[in-house]
């Protein structure tokens, strides 16, 4: 009887609370299906050129540290707006013990619907995403799209992992407070997130691995023909390899022709992919903590807002600032983005052209397009919040 009634509040919990719970379980089904989708592609029958396979590997790396972070920080947003009600809840007679139960089944079946509506639309945009690839590797890959089973129990095991440790989370911020403090929490003022910073020294010692790993082959490669020395060492190891490379391949020019065609493709195809895969997963990640954000601060500037109208601020006034406070804060960044990456541009020009890209204007119409869809997000999203915003408010 008591599993049911805790079943039965977790739910209306669920529902009353809709608001905040079902932008956190689509993030929860996004996520999985990001994650399934390319740990699937780097277990994928048919990858086994090096730098393919360790680039996908290397952005499988990059998703666990993002979604680690990232439902951490979306479920903070949620216990936040939520001590209140469990503070009532506690005053009422429940005990904590079980509110944690209660709460465990919330996890429970917010955890169920993200893991399985993400692999489920993970198997179903995973043969997208093959067929993506192959495009941009102009099929110089011989890939073969399956459904992966080790794919899917790493997946499960991963986000299973993460739910619980976002409810023994919840469960501590409970545990360590009285009911009056509960009751106060909603109105603490968030403290700025540390783990942005661990992310990005993450990602730094991830790609400076890389980096040196590239330099250790390159180097192992130069030892090996002893490419160093004077222009007559030089060319004697040169024409070394030639003749080692005209046994290996008697077709000669034909087969270097296609062997550079591939790996150009294997590599910059590759890097390409991911750059889109992930640039993808930050735009959902940046509109959704935008959007928690000002959610969260509709319901702390309510009582104020009331306020203002009762000692005569017009519903039109009342909007008017709500659009202005909501344009600054989603349009602020994305200007000041666009004038670092301008200052940038030339830099950027510099590390690119190391890497034989040297087509300046090509880059900047990039940079153009990049900006102007991140504008089409940040657009969508601000209307929705500011309507969204406007009826807490109200």
């Amino acid at each position: 009887m008591n599993n049911f009634i805790y079943e039965k509040l977790a739910v209306t919990n669920l529902k009353n609370n809709r608001k905040t719970y079902v932008p956190y379980i689509f993030t929860g089904v996004l996520t999985v299906m990001m994650f399934y989708i390319i740990d699937a592609l780097s277990k994928g029958e048919g990858i086994t050129q090096n730098t393919l396979k360790i680039c996908l590997q290397y952005a499988t790396g990059v998703i666990i540290v993002f979604a680690v972070i990232f439902l951490f920080y979306t479920n903070s947003f949620l216990i936040k707006r939520r001590k209140k009600e469990i503070g009532v809840y506690n005053i009422l007679g429940m005990g904590k013990r079980h509110i944690a139960r209660m709460m465990a089944v919330e996890t429970i079946l917010t955890a169920g619907i993200s893991i399985l509506g993400g692999l489920v639309f993970g198997i179903i945009f995973g043969k997208l995403m093959y067929l993506l690839l192959l495009k941009i590797l102009h099929n110089s890959v011989d890939m073969q799209f399956s459904v992966n089973g080790t794919a899917i129990v790493q997946t499960v095991i991963l986000f299973a992992g993460i739910f619980l440790l976002t409810y023994l989370y919840n469960i501590l911020q409970i545990q360590l407070v009285n009911p009056v403090e509960l009751l106060h929490g909603g109105n603490q003022g968030e403290k700025e997130p540390k783990s942005t910073a661990e992310m990005y020294k993450t990602l730094y010692i991830v790609f400076a691995n890389a980096e040196q790993i590239e330099r250790i082959e390159s180097f192992s490669y130069a030892d090996k023909f002893n490419l160093k020395g004077d222009d007559g060492k030089q060319k004697e190891t040169l024409e070394q390899i030639q003749n080692e490379f005209y046994e290996k391949f008697p077709d000669g020019t034909m087969e270097s022709r296609v062997l550079s065609r591939s790996s150009f493709y294997e590599l910059y195809g590759g890097l390409f992919f991911i750059g889109i895969y992930l640039g993808s997963m930050f735009i959902m990640a940046t509109v959704l903590i935008i959007y928690y954000k000002q959610i969260s601060e509709g319901y702390d500037d309510r009582e104020r807002y009331q306020i203002m109208q009762k000692v005569g601020m017009s519903k039109k006034e009342v909007k008017r600032s709500i659009r202005s406070q909501v344009l600054s804060v989603f349009f602020l960044p994305l200007v000041v983005a666009a004038i670092h990456v301008a200052v940038a541009f030339k830099v950027m020009t510099k590390i690119l052209g190391v890497l034989n890209l040297t087509n300046v204007s090509l880059f900047a119409v990039c940079t153009i397009i990049t900006i102007a869809v991140f504008a089409v997000f940040y657009i969508i999203v601000y209307s929705i919040t500011a309507k969204e915003y406007y009826r807490i408010v109200n």
